[in-house]
């Protein structure tokens, strides 16, 4: 009995003495919400997160740091809104230009492209170099999707039509082939691309490319998230894009 006894208070001072050694294999829990655009992030029927940032988040960042990334779709504006007041710590992608939100924008890019319109095959131009060619075109986009340079500057000059839609692309493809815009704009055109091909609607459509800086995507970040947690994110995002040389173009490309 006094061996039982003896045995219990050797346990009980044990965990006493070292439960920062357990503490240090818990893995903070960081909560990325993202919106869909495939192939960029998608999420499945059974409500798995999914696509080419997600795969890079996992793979190349999440297992390189000491935090368990847990992802979570959300319509665009609602997503900003609950970034903004800590209900999320992070968003997947964003643009420099939704600074303007309170957010925190991360300083590695993720994902360049150049910018391009999306419109049916008989579109008149094959590339646009003034904002008189578009004089009387009605352009599609996301009501709170991120624009390039050459739209914004060009903004009370061009008819824009948008969409508050949570799956804008799958809409705004639909209403460009249906002949109830001329074009269609997304920040990540790609995304329109890729819903063509898996459509089989691509042979009806034609990219467009239009002037302005080029499209940069990054990671953003709630003001309320601990800088330091923030500082070995982007440290990580560095080593993985400008050190390994990992290509979210490649990794995009290569989801079918």
């Amino acid at each position: 009995m006094y061996f039982k006894i003896y045995k219990l208070l050797i346990l009980q001072l044990f965990l006493f003495t070292f439960p920062p050694i357990f503490a240090q294999n818990e893995r903070k829990v960081i909560k990325i919400g993202y919106f869909i655009a495939p192939p960029f992030t998608f999420e499945s029927s059974d409500h798995i997160s999914g696509g080419a940032i997600i795969d890079f988040y996992k793979n190349h960042i999440m297992l390189n740091t000491p935090y368990e990334f847990h992802f979570e779709a959300f319509p665009l504006t609602r997503l900003y809104i609950d970034l903004k007041k800590g209900d999320i710590d992070m968003i997947a992608m964003s643009s420099k230009n939704k600074t303007d939100f309170g957010i925190i924008i991360g300083a590695n890019a993720l994902y360049s492209s150049k910018s391009f319109l999306i419109t049916k095959k008989n579109f008149k131009y094959e590339k646009i170099t003034s904002a008189s060619q578009l004089k009387d075109v009605i352009i599609g986009s996301n009501k709170d999707g991120a624009r390039n340079s050459f739209l914004i500057q060009n903004k009370n000059a061009l008819k824009f039509e948008e969409s508050s839609s949570q799956d804008s692309v799958h809409f705004l493809l639909k209403k460009l082939l249906a002949g109830r815009v001329d074009a269609v704009y997304g920040y990540l055109y790609y995304a329109y691309i890729y819903l063509a091909k898996k459509e089989n609607v691509y042979d009806k459509i034609k990219i467009v490319e239009i002037p302005g800086d080029p499209v940069l995507v990054y990671a953003g970040y709630s003001p309320k998230l601990d800088p330091k947690i923030r500082e070995k994110i982007e440290k990580q995002i560095s080593i993985q894009i400008n050190e390994k040389n990992i290509s979210l173009d490649q990794m995009v490309k290569n989801i079918k």
